[in-house]
């Protein structure tokens, strides 16, 4: 049956060129357009290297300091983050990050040249490599003991490593940042500018960063500071109670001094997609409606086009479809036969589509993610795109399903007008 639509559908595309080639091309344009915007959600969402416990990552923006005469708001303090955070039995990890002066530039100096280099640089602790699940090209990431001893080693990415030092096989080899020497314990496989929870050159402990001892002296006690925590957890309901625990502890402690603390997170990775810092709030609904009409224009336009040229090519095939009304083929035969055909052409369009769609993604990456995503900077050599970003069951899934959709706005009607002509009428238009 299929075999017997797919040959149908080739003898239509040989005798009718043109509007095989408008089809092909409308079709190829609304799969692209729409597919854009389901491969950039797939590498927001899925789980992609290194971030692949995605769905059990929950993240914390802060903490909301409250005073009777002021609202401090921040991010984690050490003190908060040791004494709280870290024990914490509900999560099954807890990693921190350290974004003091974050957004500054760190350099490396290039050996045996006058010359200095920005990198993108994460000052984390031994749990992050736990968390995110990097590939290690050589070495091993810096452990806790190292850490806590303030030991300057650290992990790079095989990117830098490469052009430092010519090869993946770094470990032991001196790095210079910020005039400071550092050892390297690590090659990992490069992540991606488009992962920017892990995404560094170079991941250093948060114990060497320069202004470490005195974050912990000024922030000392103080609940807010200037560390991000990550949170692998096992169930959602224990967790959600221990931290809950843990603000009624503080405020019934506080509470003759009238200070008080309320959490901005933490929340599931998805929630932190669509997390309004202005109004502390997730608005799932408002970005669905935008890229759900987004999506729908993108086949909507497209469809009626491509509906009025099926309309079209069903009045030149009047008398093919009398002459089968005439053998006994029933308007309900008729109307699945000519879906069918426009559905193996749809399909041939998506698979266009798709192709294009890869190719803009890959060579106009910078430019999409830059507009969607509000990224400021992208750089082509770190905005890599793994096949795990491009390549998935669900993304051919969704392929297909737009081309199903497609096929279904475009020429349900056509087909049904079709087949609700008379037999007299149908062998009367013989062209």
């Amino acid at each position: 049956m299929i075999k017997r639509y797919f040959k149908q559908s080739w003898e239509l595309l040989k005798q009718n060129k043109l509007f095989s080639a408008l089809y092909l091309a409308g079709t190829a344009l609304a799969i692209t357009m729409t597919m854009v915007i389901v491969i950039f959600w797939h590498i927001r969402t899925a789980p992609i290297y290194p971030e692949t416990e995605r769905s059990s990552l929950w993240l914390m923006y802060g903490i909301t300091l409250s005073t009777p005469q002021s609202t401090r708001k921040g991010y984690v303090s050490h003190d908060a983050l040791t004494q709280w955070f870290y024990p914490m039995k509900s999560a099954e990890i807890v990693s921190a990050t350290n974004i003091y002066n974050f957004g500054e530039f760190d350099y490396i100096q290039l050996p045996n040249q006058n010359e200095q280099e920005w990198v993108k640089t994460k000052f984390i602790d031994p749990n992050f490599f736990k968390l995110f699940h990097f590939d290690f090209i050589d070495g091993r990431p810096f452990n806790d003991m190292e850490f806590q001893s303030k030991i300057p080693k650290v992990v790079i990415s095989a990117g830098l490593a490469k052009e430092v030092f010519g090869t993946t096989f770094a470990v032991g080899k001196k790095i210079s940042l910020n005039f400071a020497e550092y050892t390297v314990e690590g090659v990992v496989r490069d992540a991606s500018q488009l992962t920017p929870l892990s995404y560094a050159q170079i991941y250093l402990p948060y114990t060497c960063h320069p202004s470490f001892e005195h974050e912990k002296k000024a922030y000392a006690g103080i609940t807010t500071g200037s560390y991000q925590v990550f949170f692998k957890i096992k169930k959602k309901a224990e967790f959600q109670h221990e931290m809950q625990t843990l603000i009624n502890s503080f405020n019934q402690m506080h509470k003759a001094d009238s200070l008080s603390i309320s959490m901005r997170g933490p929340m599931p990775y998805t929630d932190s997609l669509v997390f309004d810092p202005a109004s502390e709030s997730v608005n799932y609904q408002g970005e669905f409606l935008k890229w759900g009409v987004l999506i729908l224009i993108f086949l909507l336009v497209p469809a009626m086009n491509l509906s009025g040229m099926i309309s079209h090519r069903m009045e030149s095939r009047m008398e093919e479809i009398g002459i089968s009304r005439a053998f006994g083929a029933t308007r309900g035969w008729l109307l699945r036969q000519i879906l069918n055909e426009n559905l193996i052409l749809t399909i041939l369009g998506g698979i266009i589509g798709l192709i294009i769609t890869w190719i803009t993604i890959f060579f106009f990456r910078n430019w999409i993610f830059g507009l969607f995503w509000n990224f400021e900077s992208l750089d082509d050599n770190n905005a890599v795109l793994s096949p795990d970003m491009l390549f998935s069951p669900g993304l051919f899934l969704a392929a297909f399903l737009l081309c199903l959709v497609l096929n279904l706005l475009s020429g349900t009607w056509p087909a049904w007008k079709a087949s609700r002509k008379t037999i007299t009428y149908c062998l009367n238009q013989k062209k």
